[in-house]
Parts: structure tokens; sequence; C-alpha cells
């Protein structure tokens, strides 16, 4: 989250150590006795927030990450060197959607590490183009990452961007 930037950088509040009762009490107290305290920092919190957290920012800050890992041959053409890994359980309802829309952005190469799925993932990714693994223990996100990344090794492939199977991420 960014709110300890916005309080911080922003001067949009106080940040206090959590273990400090006392403080957290001081803290809350101000904000109750001083109505314009309260909305300074209001206020300033919504400019910090627009100035670093902006939409147009968050997107700038994206993409520069996607660039910076994503050269521009890559981007020309995506299916060439770079592999998408999802690590995915129980992720029926969403995963089409994602591989259908990573797939109509240009990108071919696709795995699905299904952890030990008790819905249908695994057949709805392949069904939706994904090659799927299907580790026989659970290995949890990090591990079903660390599985793409090494069938990418194994694979020749030069890059790896591990996306969420739910799609609420970018």
């Amino acid at each position: 989250s960014g709110m300890p930037w916005v309080v911080r950088e922003g001067g949009a509040g106080v940040a206090v150590p959590v273990e400090d009762v006392a403080a957290w009490r001081d803290a809350i107290r101000a904000f109750q006795r001083d109505p314009h305290y309260r909305e300074g920092c209001g206020a300033q919190g919504q400019r910090a927030l627009c100035k670093k957290f902006a939409l147009d920012r968050c997107v700038e800050s994206i993409a520069s990450e996607y660039a910076a890992v994503v050269p521009d041959a890559a981007v020309a053409a995506p299916d060439k060197d770079l592999l998408i890994v999802i690590p995915a359980r129980n992720e029926a309802e969403t995963i089409a959607a994602v591989i259908r829309s990573l797939h109509e952005a240009g990108w071919r190469d696709v795995i699905v590490v299904n952890d030990q799925s008790t819905d249908a993932t695994g057949a709805i990714a392949a069904a939706a183009g994904a090659t799927v693994l299907s580790p026989v223990l659970p290995l949890g996100a990090w591990g079903a990452m660390q599985t793409g990344i090494r069938y990418a090794l194994r694979h020749g492939y030069r890059q790896v961007v591990t996306i969420d199977a739910d799609g609420q991420h970018e």
C-alpha cells in the first residue's frame, strides 16, 4: 500500500510505532481535538495521492517496470523469448478470461501451474490454450512460480513474467 508514503512524504498524518499505545492515543486525540489539523491532513493526503498514485502516474510506473523486463524487441514479437507463468489454485471462474486476454495481447507462450485445484482450473486453462503443469504436491503461489520459472529455464526461455490467475491485477 502507498499509505506509509502518503503519511510520511505527503504530510498527511502521523506515523507512530505499532507497539507504542501512548503514541497512538496521543495521535488520535490530536485529530479529535483539532478539526483544522484533521482537515489539513486530509487535504494533504489527497494532494499526495494525486501526485504519486493518480491513474496516469501508476500507468507510467507500471509501463516503465514492464519496459525494464521486456525489451522493445520482445514487445514487437512477444511470444519469441518470454514465458508467462500463472500460478493457479481453484481459479476455474477466471482463468480462461486471463489466458484469452493474454492471447489477445499477442502473448502465446502461457503456462499455468495448476496447484492442486479441486475445480476444473487445469482443464479450462488447457482448453484456453495454455500449457498446464499439475504438480503432485501442493506448492503454494511462490512454489508454483518457481516451478514455472524452472520450466522456462529448461525450455530455453530468456524471460519470465508471472501474473495472477484471477485477473485482479493489471
